[in-house]
């Protein structure tokens, strides 16, 4: 339990900071929710797009003197309106660390099963769209839990994180588990030493990723980023270290469109300490590191639209932490940081990008009873590609390009601008005024963008030949082309 802060009022601030060589930009808080759990004390450690453009949030859930938790999964729309909630739960404790939603619309969660501290099990639960528990597993022996989950090309389901092995050794673990649940493999790395994963990934030619923490057992301050890659069952093909002399734990990691990583976390061996970003490119080798002062990063993603976005906390000392979102370009450079805080204390634990461009970003915050209850924001993406900004090059206007190849045959490609976040619709319609297809309808960011169309209409079905008319609307512009079709 965290005490609040003595101080009455309770205001939402959003403080931006910016390096002086970028144009200010507002970062707009776009909603914010407080979701008091069922319990009284609640963390909220995950939040997932949903394939309806809704919410999904996990984590634990605790009641007043309670010993042991129980997990807490939240339904929302894209408003962060709750539209669900289930507790899972029996007399032993168990929470969820990460959850992925799956191809049939199901949810699949992974954490812990057990009395923690004493006999507890790395632990998945998978749920159908409703929430309702379909099967869960316990897998392998005591004394571990997973802190990441994915789900794979084969839908299968894989887990990372750690087992205690003997003593204060722990090594990290990654099991892969069929869509019932059974335990298909699983793998244990580290040796004599001791390690954790906190992230999987399966890339696209079907090796695996996983990401985490490597411990010095003679020196148990000591603690590196570690990413180890291996081959579709599991088997390492190398593995890479980064840190220094002091605690550096890694909290999160993702592959990037180049092939490399980007991992974050918190390192103590940097001067000043703070949040570590590190990017790598595919053999693991370090591009570039960035050091956050007085910030700390529990999760990072890659932008649709490039650069990297971070969210944790910010430590104002002597007043708690605030949420934190960060902006880096992708050559690592600090685009923007705004912390958003109240009163109360504040830290994000997840973020992700939804289909809009923005970010949703979950975590804990105090409530009224001096209880953590779940905590969701979104925040506006600075309505501009982040390259734009790095370069200092925002557009003047909206503008429409002409299409290429024209004349084309099978497909074409289309560019549009917007000086700032626009809801934008791209329509292809025949000569006489009927619509063909709708290429784009949806909010983007500033800068220039792209779609192409493949000569179908919107059954998928081939059109003929001919002259054709494209057309960029937003709620203050309208412009027309037009293109030919020869086949």
């Amino acid at each position: 339990m965290k005490a609040t802060k003595s101080l009455a009022a309770v205001v939402l601030l959003g403080i931006l900071i910016l390096p002086s060589c970028l144009t200010a930009q507002t970062i707009d808080t776009l909603w914010t929710r407080m979701i008091p759990g069922p319990e009284g004390h609640d963390s909220s450690i995950c939040v997932v797009e949903t394939a309806d453009s809704g919410l999904a949030i996990c984590g634990m859930t605790m009641g007043p003197g309670a010993v042991y938790s129980d997990i807490w999964l939240v339904r929302t729309d894209a408003y962060g309106d709750t539209l669900w909630t289930r507790t899972i739960g029996d007399s032993l404790g168990q929470s969820a660390n990460e959850m992925v939603e799956t191809h049939d619309g199901s949810f699949v969660m992974a954490g812990y099963h057990g009395r923690w501290g004493v006999e507890y099990y790395p632990f998945v639960v998978k749920t159908d769209a409703s929430g309702d528990t379909l099967w869960t597993r316990t897998v392998g022996a005591a004394n571990g839990m997973f802190y990441g989950v994915t789900e794979t090309a084969d839908s299968s389901i894989l887990a990372v994180g750690y087992r205690y092995e003997s003593g204060l050794s722990r090594n990290l673990i990654l099991a892969k588990l069929d869509s019932d649940g059974n335990t298909v493999w699983g793998r244990s790395y580290g040796g004599a030493e001791s390690n954790e994963g906190w992230s999987v990934m399966e890339l696209a030619d079907g090796t695996l990723a996983l990401a985490g923490s490597y411990y010095d057992n003679y020196q148990p301050f000591l603690r590196d980023y570690w990413l180890v890659k291996t081959d579709n069952a599991g088997t390492e093909l190398w593995n890479q270290r980064y840190g220094g002399n002091s605690v550096d734990p890694c909290y999160s990691a993702a592959a990037t469109s180049d092939g490399g990583f980007v991992l974050a976390g918190y390192s103590s061996s940097v001067s000043p300490n703070g949040a570590w970003i590190v990017k790598t490119d595919s053999l693991g080798d370090t591009l570039w590191t960035q050091t956050l002062e007085s910030m700390d990063i529990r999760s990072v993603l890659e932008c649709n639209e490039g650069g990297y976005f971070c969210a944790g906390w910010l430590t104002n000392y002597g007043f708690g932490r605030d949420f934190l979102g960060v902006m880096l370009s992708e050559a690592g450079d600090t685009l923007w940081t705004a912390s958003f805080g109240t009163l109360r204390h504040e830290q994000a634990h997840c973020t992700v990008q939804t289909y809009d461009g923005d970010f949703v970003m979950t975590g804990v915050r105090d409530g009224e009873s001096s209880y953590q209850e779940f905590y969701l924001m979104k925040i506006g993406d600075a309505a501009m590609d982040v390259g734009d900004i790095a370069e200092g090059n925002l557009p003047d206007g909206f503008a429409l390009a002409a299409n290429y190849p024209n004349p084309f045959n099978p497909s074409t490609t289309i560019n549009y601008t917007v000086p700032r976040r626009s809801e934008v619709r791209i329509t292809v319609v025949n000569v006489t005024g009927q619509l063909v297809k709708t290429l784009k309808d949806a909010t983007v960011p500033a800068g220039t963008h792209e779609v192409v169309w493949d000569g179908t209409d919107r059954s998928g079905n081939a059109v003929a030949s001919g002259m054709y008319l494209y057309r960029l609307q937003t709620g203050e512009y309208s412009q027309v082309r037009k293109m030919m079709l020869l086949k």
